[in-house]
């Protein structure tokens, strides 16, 4: 049977698999090579540079380029990822990138700007800097007083004074003696809202956008605070606020057991039809499960669903266009944790903000990676008019070096390797390799090689991931359908001589699932006759 109708039968069997949607890998982005945790923090700019590519802005603050912790900011380019800008701290424990935020255009010149933290300047009083995109230089800059602290938490939170102009949140749990939020000018960083903590409230440990939830024209604005509200350190509490009224829309407490209620939030679509937008708190540290990822009503603040995990589900989130088809936006969810493909490897699920269901998942390729500390998106970097997501992966490297793992959430279905093959004769493990676009009317390219040459590969084709021994060390990594297509193996009969590749057509796709492929060979000098490639795992789409 050909590899075409093989294909055309998995298509029509997909209802077997869990749904899933496109996110091929398309690059990633690295940082210094000493501890620099690259991916803790990390922002879309916006296009910085007019090239119709948004631009990605790094904040490193451990970097000891100038001195110890002076910190750094780097501005990427989407389009090749050269470095656009750099600004170093001027002295040790700066911090200079402790938080990072794209703009848009505050000073009217035709070019995005940005904004960047550094909560150690000074004597510990941190500062917040706009940057202009056109010349890097401070269009303003506003510091704390000593040891507040100034820049610990910032971002952009929409257009706040509804001036067309986005501004710039700020929280200062160390203000004071409650901590305090503030909200600046993104034109000039006049002050155009404070909230100020009551005694310990520790306000200001997070603070976001809301998006407008009560359609008034003002973007509205999501805050939370650090205290023990009475279930034990860290514990927190979250507050919306109305930007047009200055007041507070909806106090909303930790669950029962939760530590960190406020970790991640941003503003969602109208999902209920009561003319307010709802709103998505993460927590990822959170100790209980169903406090980790929380959807709530804009109208009432009450809990509309949650979604349960027992790891960090919950650290970083992201909204992005509709990919499940029903109308609303959907959001990526930073899990740092998860341990799918390896120890703390970490993963980025894909929600659908309509029903909590996780409609995909992206994965690291290594141990403690901790993949998935921060998400982004990134605006349309291929040209096939999908966005991009951005997945910071601090933990990478052997020192810590981190970087951005890029992924398209366009119209090709992801393909990557999931499992170790084994050895055969000679200690060469055959390997198989997959590319092209996983899409209706599209190809894929499969080459098996390193294999003993002359003898035969068995290619397995299944719907779900197992671990099935073969008797010799070997496993398979999928649950095979009942099909398997034999292929001889060009080559002199000889360990790692053995290659084939072809060109598989794809039929119509008429919904989105994954597949999993992987070849077991002949091989006379493998314990037990056998030895077996990796692993790949193809999310096939429309």
């Amino acid at each position: 049977m050909s590899i075409q109708k093989i294909l055309t039968l998995a298509v029509t069997t997909a209802v077997l698999a869990g749904p899933t949607y496109a996110q091929g890998h398309l690059t990633d982005v690295f940082g210094p090579p000493v501890d620099e945790y690259v991916g803790r923090q990390m922002a879309n700019a916006g296009d910085i540079d007019n090239d119709g590519f948004d631009d990605l802005i790094l904040g490193q603050p451990n970097d000891d380029t100038i001195d110890n912790d002076a910190g750094r900011v780097d501005v990427r380019s989407g389009k090749d990822w050269t470095v656009l800008f750099t600004r170093y701290g001027v002295s040790s424990y700066d911090g200079v990138g402790s938080q990072v935020a794209g703009l848009g255009d505050v000073n009217n010149d035709g070019f995005d700007d940005f904004a960047y933290g550094a909560d150690h300047e000074g004597l510990n009083q941190g500062g917040v800097h706009v940057v202009s995109g056109q010349s890097g230089a401070d269009l303003w800059v506003r510091m704390g007083g000593n040891y507040e602290y100034l820049g610990f938490a910032m971002t952009n939170v929409g257009d706040f004074d509804n001036d067309g102009v986005d501004d710039v949140g700020v929280g200062s749990e160390l203000m004071g003696n409650g901590g305090q939020v503030d909200v600046f000018s993104g034109v000039d960083g006049t002050t155009l809202f404070s909230l100020i903590g009551i005694a310990d409230q520790r306000l200001g440990r997070r603070v976001g956008p809301a998006g407008d939830i009560n359609g008034d024209g003002y973007d509205d604005l999501i805050v939370a605070d650090g205290k023990d509200h009475g279930q034990g350190p860290h514990e927190g509490r979250v507050y919306v606020i109305d930007a047009q009224s200055k007041s507070v829309m909806h106090t909303l407490a930790a669950p029962t057991g939760a530590k960190f209620f406020g970790r991640c939030f941003a503003g969602l679509d109208d999902l209920d039809g009561d003319g307010f937008a709802e709103f998505v708190i993460g927590s990822g540290m959170s100790s209980t499960p169903d406090s980790k990822l929380r959807v709530h009503s804009g109208l009432t603040g009450a809990l509309l669903y949650h979604v349960p995990a027992n790891s960090d589900l919950g650290y970083s989130v992201a909204v992005f266009a509709d990919r499940d088809g029903d109308g609303y936006r959907d959001f990526a969810v930073g899990d740092r944790s998860a341990s799918d493909v390896g120890a703390f490897a970490g993963a980025v699920r894909l929600i659908s903000a309509k029903t909590g269901a996780v409609i995909a998942s992206l994965y690291s390729d290594g141990l403690q990676e901790a993949f998935g500390e921060n998400v982004i998106t990134m605006g349309d970097l291929t040209g096939n008019g999908m966005e991009e997501l951005a997945v910071g992966e601090p933990g990478h490297g052997a020192n810590d070096t981190g970087r951005v793992r890029v992924h398209s959430l366009g119209q090709c279905g992801g393909i990557a390797s999931y499992a170790a093959g084994c050895n055969g004769t000679g200690g060469f493990a055959p390997n198989l390799e997959i590319d092209g676009c996983a899409a209706s009317w599209q190809s894929i390219d499969v080459t098996i090689g390193k294999a003993y040459g002359g003898e035969i590969a068995y290619l397995l084709i299944g719907l779900q991931t197992a671990s099935i021994p073969l008797g010799n060390g070997c496993s398979i990594a999928l649950d095979p359908l009942p099909i398997v297509p034999i292929l001889p193996l060009p080559g002199p009969p000889a360990a790692g001589e053995g290659e084939i590749s072809f060109s598989a057509p794809l039929p119509a796709i008429g919904h989105a699932f994954s597949a999993y492929i992987q070849a077991v060979c002949t091989d006379p000098g493998a314990p037990g006759g056998l030895s077996a490639t990796n692993a790949v795992g193809i999310d096939f789409v429309p």
